[in-house]
């Protein structure tokens, strides 16, 4: 299921990075909107990737399980 998830985050990742790619050939207020899309979207990964390192070193240090 957690596979699944990280798949889903990866194509959608990637289809914005398409949409991107061939916004080079729209109208410069569209590929600006593109742009602050991709911007929004790099942010948000990068927030979860630091939210799940932090959740993941403290599963490390967390000597009790969890309920």
């Amino acid at each position: 299921m957690r596979q699944k998830a990280e798949n889903d985050e990866k194509e959608k990742a990637s289809v914005v990075r398409r949409m991107v790619r061939s916004g080079t050939d729209l109208p410069d207020d569209r590929r600006k909107v593109l742009l602050r899309l991709q911007q929004r979207v790099e942010q948000l990964w990068q927030k979860r990737e630091e939210t799940r390192a932090k959740k993941q070193s403290g599963e490390n240090t967390t000597s009790s399980p969890n309920p």
